[in-house]
Parts: structure tokens; C-alpha cells; sequence
């Protein structure tokens, strides 16, 4: 009987942190329909065209979203927390 061949696993090296931020983090962030979103980061994305940016899971509509480095919001008020957490 012939040998099995043993499947290689790629290993990726992923950005684990980018300025300041890292994976796993709970943010708050604009997206480009200049919505707030909450969310866990995924992935970065440190060579976009158009600037650092990152990928994060939404805690409402569990989709993942892509936002620039510079909109996430480090204190959110009151106001902005609501709206990210409201049903879409």
C-alpha cells in the first residue's frame, strides 16, 4: 500500500499589533457610510492605499467590516455607544 502523503500547513504571519492596537481588541469605529460600529479587530491591513486600516467582527450584524487605523474612536460617548449597539 502506497504511503500517505502528509498535508503541509502554510503558517501565516499575521500583524499582531499596529499602532497600539492589537488582535482581539474591542473597538468602537466609524466605517465609510459614517456609521459608529463596535467590534472585535481580525486583521490588519497596513499597506491600503488609502492608509493603515483593519478588519473587525461586528458584535451587532456579525459581518466583518474593514475601517482605517484613524477613525477608531478611543472614548466613545454615551451617544456613539448606543448607536453602535442598536439593530440594524
Amino acid at each position: 500500500m502506497a504511503k500517505r502523503k502528509k498535508n503541509k500547513i502554510k503558517k501565516i504571519d499575521e500583524l499582531q499589533e499596529l499602532e497600539g492596537y492589537r488582535l482581539g481588541d474591542i473597538i468602537y469605529a466609524k466605517i465609510v457610510t459614517d456609521e459608529v460600529r463596535k467590534g472585535e479587530i481580525m486583521k490588519f491591513y497596513p499597506d491600503d492605499s488609502s492608509g493603515p486600516a483593519f478588519m473587525f467582527l461586528d458584535a451587532v450584524d456579525s459581518k466583518y467590516l474593514i475601517s482605517k487605523i484613524e477613525w477608531i474612536i478611543d472614548k466613545p460617548t454615551a451617544a456613539q455607544k448606543k448607536k453602535a449597539l442598536k439593530s440594524r
